[in-house]
């Protein structure tokens, strides 16, 4: 890796050239595809976030096209290889594996089905969809043919060695698919799981692979009596004849009734959870119709990529999203023979579904894949993911299982990827044109019943009328034989894919997905916590669920605030940046039940003296933090040790704790960056200490066959809760002072945000083999506060790893159903910027009032945007003569080539 230098070297000439790559916004632009040229607009206030008035709907998303072209060019451009599988061409073989796993999953072959699907679609909504969609795609290339052909692109292209190609309505719907599996559930776990559970027994292994499901401490979206109301409200029938009508889309979000608010109307808050990438997952913008006969004018956030809003209000409503974490896919174990490449199903040989891609690369000669499916999904096979090492301790299994049957040698067991997000012929872009239209909470579901067919989701629901509600998304599969009751729970594991006893057998069709509207208690909230609780909802949705502490977090704030009296929208604010961790409580709880060893007195003394806020500048959280992973890597290394083969069954000790304690597969697997486990360590720990407690207290031995043995079971091989907790201690006190020398009590050095930092890193820069931090690409690092289990949530990476490059607030908002014009009560912040041009103002202007729990008025009056405007684009006829109106001629000639 080059050194540090390296990139302050590159800094100056860099900069300077990426200063060509910055877009004019301000000044009269001929457009000859405008349709109303002199009533269209580009307002961009003092954080470059544009405001877009046109007279016609076209005109409209026309300008959305342009503003994320300017923006976000080369984030749109690379998001589109990647979905494509087409990174090769941009940076080598060094992608190959990427690329295949992106062709078979097909993405971009998808994608033209759901276009091909929306233009023979009948219902009214599906032209305006495409309308819209075909509007945003003239944008996009409008302004990218100018820059092209002045050579304004930014610089990554030039760096990249990429030209530009036309935009088209499939890459969106591409991008669109692959947020989709991004953001669906079910896949990577039930291979660790299976792998954990041949390591040691299913017993002991569900001591940490167990989820939140049976927690009753934890709150649910919809309780039994929000339920019972909605099902009786007669809405169920009602929104189910609107859905028949011919005619007829991690995280925390809270809704609070006007009821329980000062102003009397509803207030939602929301902070959808990500990564932090550069340039952010989200770009905001405000879109207005100027023309009477229509009244659109929304204000919010969306990917680049996709037109409209899909985090954000209208006139009427708003809504925030976070992931359901519902169970919608699954992994079965297929049995292919070699000889001919058929695959056994209910005890016949089929043939694959067989499509040939060729993977262009750079550098090299091209490579033919062929990509593979059985009735069950996409085989992955060819790729890196075949060489984890937990990949083929199950693989290994399931051989063994084969040919102990009736198998044969000639076979192989392949891996074959079931998930929702694959279904085909997806209409899921209508439900933004919809959204952009609802005025009431039955036009609000109808919308969203064309998300259900690909991504599950959590919607919050508030209108002007004073109404709040919840509507999940994710069609979720039954499984197994019909004649059968389903066996809740093998989900969870790889499943035989030859028999047939789990194939899926239909849906939870969105009708029947939890919902409330009005729920008595007068909120609703969702932290990818638990939906419902079974006793009452009659449908199974998994039980891959986040631990509910960040729920009960913004439960036990928002009790606390309206013990006091109706909530004020500042608080809501404030909420957005508590970092008081539940789950430091219920540990506590738990040690003090523990004997200290003399020489961590003072240790044990300084964590149950602490209030577990997890601040940033607390050495406190520090012992918290290090104390925690410390006892998970104790744990798992005794259990590790009474396996026969040392190195854990040939996982790796190393990799095993990475499994238990929430490492990612590596990027070179290409797999989802996450592991499902890192969620429920917490509580999975907390289970383990309270069973032993209640071990020690029992007048009766605990049965060994029980969930409680297999946790004390782990406790036990540690020797005992208090030897773990001690020796937990004595090393994250070891760690403290390697850092901070012996008096690290009152060392800056070992404050949590000097352990807990966040590195904002483009692409390019890990491309150039630059460190983290590197100018100008990247962002520079931040100390965070909060963890995994915090509001203000900045997840640990792992175990393994404290920094706080996981999921983070990639957005918070906070809207007023009282007044959406005021900018004192309806707030945005993002974490960097608008603009993903490292030499614009605000490619990071924003990250200073994010780190500090602040938040920008999200502005929406004209008067308002006018006084904050920093330039403002107008537009006229292009003449016939113009370069530009040639430009536009050339740029129609290609649309009509590629179909667009």
């Amino acid at each position: 890796m080059p050194p540090a230098w390296v990139g302050s070297c590159l800094n100056g000439p860099v900069q300077l050239v990426a200063q060509m790559g910055l877009p004019s916004t301000a000044g009269v632009f001929e457009a000859a595809e405008l349709d109303q040229p002199q009533a269209a607009e580009i307002v961009r206030d003092d954080f470059g976030v544009p405001h877009i008035y046109a007279a016609t709907m076209h005109d409209l998303f026309f300008l959305n096209g342009v503003a994320h072209a300017q923006d976000r060019l080369w984030q749109m451009h690379s998001g589109r290889m990647l979905a494509a599988g087409r990174l090769c061409e941009m940076v080598g073989a060094k992608a190959l594996d990427i690329d295949k796993f992106a062709r078979q999953l097909g993405f971009i072959v998808l994608a033209e089905e759901d276009l091909e699907t929306l233009r023979s679609c009948t219902m009214p909504n599906s032209t305006g969809t495409l309308q819209m969609m075909q509007a945003y795609c003239n944008g996009v290339n409008w302004y990218a043919v100018k820059a092209a052909d002045t050579k304004q692109l930014p610089l990554e292209f030039k760096l990249a060695k990429q030209q530009w190609e036309p935009w088209t309505i499939a890459h969106s719907l591409s991008m669109m698919r692959f947020w989709s599996f991004t953001m669906n559930f079910g896949f990577q776990h039930s291979l660790l799981r299976r792998a954990l559970s041949e390591l040691f027994d299913p017993v002991k292994a569900s001591a940490w692979t167990c989820t939140s499901e049976d927690e009753d401490s934890m709150p649910c979206h919809v309780d039994s009596a929000a339920w019972k109301a909605f099902t009786q409200s007669g809405l169920l029938g009602t929104l189910g004849d609107v859905l028949r009508m011919p005619a007829g889309q991690g995280s925390n979000w809270w809704i609070l009734h006007g009821s329980q608010t000062s102003t009397g109307m509803p207030i939602l808050v929301g902070d959808p959870h990500l990564a932090i990438r550069v340039p952010n997952f989200w770009y905001e913008v405000h879109l207005e119709l100027t023309d009477a006969t229509d009244d659109i004018c929304a204000a919010g956030t969306a990917p680049p990529g996709l037109p409209g809003i899909l985090i954000g209000h209208n006139c009427y409503l708003a809504t925030a999203i976070t992931l359901s974490y519902c169970d919608v896919e699954d992994v079965f174990l297929e049995r292919v023979r070699r000889s001919d490449g058929k695959y056994k199903h209910k005890e016949q040989w089929i043939d694959c579904e067989v499509r040939r891609e060729v993977i262009k690369i750079k550098g090299a000669e091209a490579e033919v894949c062929n990509c593979r499916s059985t009735c069950h999904g996409p085989l992955i096979e060819g790729n890196g993911m075949q060489q984890h090492q937990s990949f083929q301790h199950v693989v290994a299994n399931a051989e063994q299982v084969k040919l102990a049957g009736e198998g044969c040698a000639d076979e192989d067991i392949l891996i074959a990827y079931a998930a929702i997000a694959l279904r085909p012929k997806s209409t899921s872009t209508m439900a933004l044109y919809m959204l952009l239209r609802g005025k009431s909470y039955e036009e609000f579901d109808a919308a969203l019943s064309h998300i259900s067919a690909t991504i599950s989701l959590n919607f919050a629901y508030a209108d002007i009328a004073g109404n709040i509600g919840y509507v999940m998304t994710g069609e979720v599969p039954c499984r197994g034989d019909p004649k059968r009751a389903q066996t809740r729970g093998v989900e969870q594991y790889p499943l035989a894919g030859w028999t047939g006893q789990h194939d899926w057998i239909g849906a939870v069709k969105h009708r029947d997905l939890p919902k409330c509207f009005n729920p008595p208690s007068g909120l609703v909230i969702s932290a990818n916590h638990k939906v419902v609780d079974y006793e009452f909802y009659p449908h199974y949705l998994g039980n891959c669920w986040k631990s509910g502490f960040r729920a009960q977090a913004i439960a036990e704030e928002l009790k606390n605030i309206l013990s006091a009296g109706k909530a004020e929208p500042q608080q809501m604010i404030a909420m957005l940046r508590n970092t008081k961790s539940w789950a430091a409580v219920e540990f506590l709880k738990e040690l003090q039940h523990v004997v200290p060893s003399a020489e961590n007195l003072e240790a044990y003394k300084m964590l149950m003296a602490w209030d577990c806020d997890v601040a940033a500048d607390s050495v406190t959280s520090s012992l918290y933090q290090l104390t925690h992973a410390e006892l998970v890597r104790i744990l798992v290394m005794a259990g590790a040790k009474t396996l026969h083969d040392s190195s854990a069954g040939g996982i790796g000790d190393a990799l095993l704790v990475e499994i238990i304690g929430g490492a990612a597969f590596d990027a070179n697997h290409v797999l989802k960056f996450l592991n499902e486990f890192q969620g429920h360590v917490h509580l999975n720990v907390l289970r383990m200490l309270r069973s032993a407690r209640e071990a020690l207290t029992a007048e009766v031995p605990a049965d060994m066959s029980s969930e409680s043995a297999g946790r004390i079971w782990w406790i036990q091989q540690a020797d005992g809760r208090d030897a773990a907790v001690n020796a937990a201690l004595r090393r994250a006190v070891a760690r403290l002072e390697e850092v901070g020398g012996r008096h690290w009590q009152h060392s800056r050095a070992v404050e949590w945000g000097q352990f807990h930092i966040a590195n904002f890193c483009h692409p390019l820069t890990k491309g150039l083999g630059l460190p983290p931090g590197s100018k100008p690409f990247d962002c520079p690092s931040l100390p965070c506060p909060g963890d995994t289990n915090t509001i203000r949530q900045a997840a640990t990476k792992g175990i393994v790893d404290l920094s706080a490059n996981s999921s983070q607030q990639s957005l918070r908002i906070m809207y007023n159903l009282a007044d959406l014009g005021d900018t004192a009560t309806n707030q945005i912040i993002m974490p960097l910027g608008q603009s993903g041009i490292c030499a614009s103002k605000h490619y990071m202007d924003q990250s200073k009032l994010w780190h500090e729990g602040k938040m920008k008025p999200r502005l929406l009056r004209r008067a308002d945007i006018m006084a904050a405007a920093q330039s403002t684009m107008h537009f006229a006829r292009a003449t016939p003569h113009s370069s530009t109106h040639q430009a536009s001629a050339l740029l129609r000639c290609v649309q009509g080539i590629c179909g667009s």
